[in-house]
């Protein structure tokens, strides 16, 4: 197996690229890469495309492979967008800045789109599965820089000559149709949002280097060696750029294969677990809204060597809960007297709402079948099925046992030759959905600053529908709008649980800490530049389909951004750091709707789009 990176540093008028790869080279040699970097006159359109080319061609099944660029990144109008085609084609395009750019014309475009970057991104992957990708650059989230002279790495200038050169990538059999969406099973770290600009400065030391490239060098040296997953490290990452003079606006985000572990495939078990905002006190990253309580107890650990179990560091238990965190009273082991870094907290104890469960009396072998659901928090054994919210109901002969929910649908079956401890914790999504559905704001007020509507697309019109009760086919499709009467921006984010408890963040690949709405700003899920398309539920292929299923929506608006990708997990967990304040407001708005199986859903569901009113003013460079 190999390791092998292209690191690319374009700086065009920025003075911390060649910085940057200087720092990602030395760490990534680290970890035993072999470094290719591409810096100053080097980084041309036509040296990164045929270094990349090369990194496709050299890599193997079982290599891992990195994409690193340092330099501007640039948004631009897409000139082939017209109103008579909304809905086929976006209404921007994003794209690199390679150190020749200046010389394009229009038979020679110099960027690189987020076309282009996704083809090749896909070539790679074709080679190999472990495939990471860093854009330390202005509206990096969609290409798929404090104190010391902060300087943006935004370019601002139209490019010359894109439609030309959009004409000859379709030609190569390009799509330029789409929005250059990465793949979800590669490791994509951006250094900030799509419409957010990156920033590089001076540190005290007097080293020119950028926020993102600095603090990533820092978190991969101290997790060398361990066991610490993409999600951890970048939320470490989030908070120090977020810390820093001048910097709140940036915020570093992971997409895609965030669970696993640095430059492996393998992936963390994160049941459960939470991060630890190290401080004084520590606090818990999360907090109400991940349905953290008072009385939870949690035993921290810290990064452990490849095959080899955590240490634990401490014990401890909430000693108060806000939206987005929670204070933590440690009893520390043994001779430990601090929290390393990348400490995660395992929950032991839960004060959460367990899911009831009502087991037959003429069960087969329901003793033994009550003593295993007995061993499991998240379950709560009830002794009449009356009134319980969520309830599931178990049944078992000698050959199966057979889970129904309160509609009568079969939820799973198991045979009875299959491990009863296998077959039991084939119940936990469901509870971890109905602990999910329990989940209540914490601010009235918020709740009065934005209004909500939903309902089914048809052809030619919209249908408004109630909150709860309404029946849709599965090849019918729904859109929600959000719309926001303050005068502060707020942040939204929809998870839908379906009618087998998956969990879907739909915000999760395009804005995992949410949509942000300006003030009198809307956003519509099931829109694409313009045209309402609406999203569908599919129906879990192994699942009864004899009965109408339940499908539920959270549309969650919070006065901040939060990271609420963990909630699609098993259980609650985050590698969302406490927001910069601690007034974290936000609200829980609920909807559901009967999904009738028949007819066969289609599963091309369009990605959400940006509210009309983006892109919000740009922020001025440097």
């Amino acid at each position: 197996m190999k390791r092998r990176a292209l690191l690319v540093g374009s700086a065009l008028g920025l003075s911390a690229t060649t910085n940057d790869v200087l720092a990602m080279q030395s760490e990534l040699e680290l970890y035993n890469f072999e470094c290719h970097t591409l810096t100053e006159a080097a980084a041309t359109r036509a040296g990164i495309l045929g270094a990349f080319h090369d990194l496709i061609e050299r890599a193997g099944p079982e290599d891992a492979a990195v994409f690193y660029y340092s330099g501007h990144g640039g948004l631009a109008p897409n000139p082939r967008f017209s109103p008579a085609r909304i809905g086929q084609l976006p209404k921007s395009f994003r794209y690199l800045v390679p150190i020749d750019y200046p010389q394009s014309t229009e038979q020679d475009f110099r960027a690189i789109t987020n076309h282009e970057l996704g083809w090749l991104i896909e070539g790679l992957r074709a080679r190999t599965e472990n495939v990471t990708v860093v854009l330390d650059c202005c509206h990096a989230a969609r290409i798929t820089r404090g104190a010391g002279n902060p300087s943006a790495k935004a370019w601002r200038s139209p490019p010359p000559g894109i439609a030309a050169h959009l004409a000859r990538l379709e030609a190569l059999g390009i799509d330029t149709t789409m929005d250059g969406r990465r793949p979800t099973r590669t490791v994509c770290i951006s250094a900030c949002a799509e419409h957010d600009s990156a920033y590089e400065y001076t540190t005290a030391t007097g080293l020119r280097i950028s926020v993102m490239t600095q603090f990533l060098c820092q978190g991969l040296a101290l997790a060398r060696g361990g066991e610490v997953d993409w999600r951890n490290l970048i939320a470490r990452v989030r908070e120090q750029v977020v810390a820093e003079e001048g910097m709140s606006t940036q915020r570093p985000l992971v997409e895609g294969a965030a669970l696993r572990l640095l430059f492996s495939l393998d992936e963390h078990d994160a049941n459960g677990i939470l991060t630890v905002a190290l401080g004084s006190p520590p606090r818990l990253a999360g907090g109400s809204l991940l349905g953290v309580q008072l009385g939870d107890r949690y035993v921290l650990e810290a990064p452990s060597l490849p095959g080899q179990l955590p240490e634990r560091v401490a014990f401890g238990h909430i000693t108060d809960v806000d939206g987005a965190s929670a204070g933590l009273a440690l009893d520390f082991v043994a001779d430990h007297v601090e929290l390393p870094a990348h400490t995660l907290a395992r929950p032991i104890r839960s004060s959460r709402a367990a899911l009831p469960i009502y087991v037959e009396p003429e069960a087969h072998g329901r003793e033994q079948l009550e003593r295993e659901l007995a061993q499991f928090t998240e379950l709560s054994l009830v002794t009449r099925p009356e009134a319980h919210e969520g309830l599931v109901r178990l049944s078992a002969d000698q050959r199966e046992l057979r889970a129904m929910n309160t509609s009568g649908i079969t939820l799973f079956t198991r045979p009875r030759a299959a491990a009863l401890r296998t077959s039991v914790e084939a119940l936990l999504p469901f509870a971890h959905a109905h602990d999910l559905l329990l989940l209540e704001g914490n601010s009235a007020a918020i709740d009065r600053e934005f209004e909500l509507v939903w309902g089914t697309v048809g052809a030619d019109s919209s249908l408004a529908l109630p909150a709860r009760g309404s029946t849709l086919r599965s090849d019918e499709r729904y859109f929600v709008r959000v719309k926001n009467h303050a005068q502060r921006s707020l942040w939204v984010s929809m998870i839908e649980i379906g009618v087998a408890a998956e969990r879907r963040l739909l915000n999760a690949s395009y804005a995992p800490e949410g949509w942000e709405l300006g003030p009198d700003a809307s956003f519509v899920l099931g829109e694409r530049d313009g045209r309402l398309t609406g999203v569908s539920s599919a129906w879990p292929a192994d699942l009864d389909r004899s009965k109408p299923g339940c499908v539920s929506l959270l549309v969650i608006v919070s006065s901040q951004p939060h990271d609420l990708r963990s909630l699609e997990g098993k259980g609650v967990r985050s590698d969302a750091r406490a927001p910069a304040s601690a007034n974290f407001e936000f609200a829980v708005a609920k909807l559901s709707f009967w999904l009738d199986a028949a007819p066969m859903p289609t599963l091309d569901v369009p990605e959400p789009a940006q509210p009309s009113e983006w892109p919000p003013p740009a922020k001025r460079p440097r």
